[in-house]
């Protein structure tokens, strides 16, 4: 008979501590520094196309908040190197392009300066998302797995 318990705990070394990552890279650094502008930009131009409207009622400023803390959520996974956000957050930006382009006409025709901030805010985080997934940006996403 053997003296082995079948019941005792898988014997493995246990390590919680916070995985070592190379240091962000600076191209990283202005990516992430974009898309934080990008979010902050993102509240007048709220405001923007809410002056065209009635106006920004609750449930329109609950929706602006929320949003505005899921994308603030999205950019500190992205900085803190997390790969999957970054895909969704790229997804994001692509499907946004289409409601973007399909309203664009009639962007143009409300107001120069919802377009002008449209616009500003689309090359932010293109502008990004071409740093994050090119050179130094896609090295460092790539040494975190």
């Amino acid at each position: 008979m053997s003296s082995e318990n079948p019941y005792r705990p898988p014997q493995s070394d246990v390590n919680n501590e916070p995985e070592q990552r190379n240091p962000r890279p600076p191209q990283v650094q202005r990516a992430i520094w974009l898309l934080w502008a990008s979010i902050a930009l993102g509240l007048p131009l709220v405001m923007v196309q809410e002056s065209h409207g009635e106006g920004m009622g609750l449930s329109t400023l609950i929706f602006v908040l929320f949003f505005t803390g899921v994308g603030a959520w999205l950019v500190l996974q992205i900085s803190k190197g997390v790969n999957w956000v970054r895909h969704l957050y790229f997804g994001l930006f692509v499907f946004s392009l289409f409601f973007v382009f399909a309203d664009i006409t009639e962007m143009m025709q409300r107001s120069v300066i919802e377009f002008v901030l449209n616009m500003l805010n689309l090359a932010m985080d293109g502008v990004a998302m071409y740093w994050l997934y090119t050179g130094a940006g896609a090295a460092w996403f790539r040494s975190s797995k």
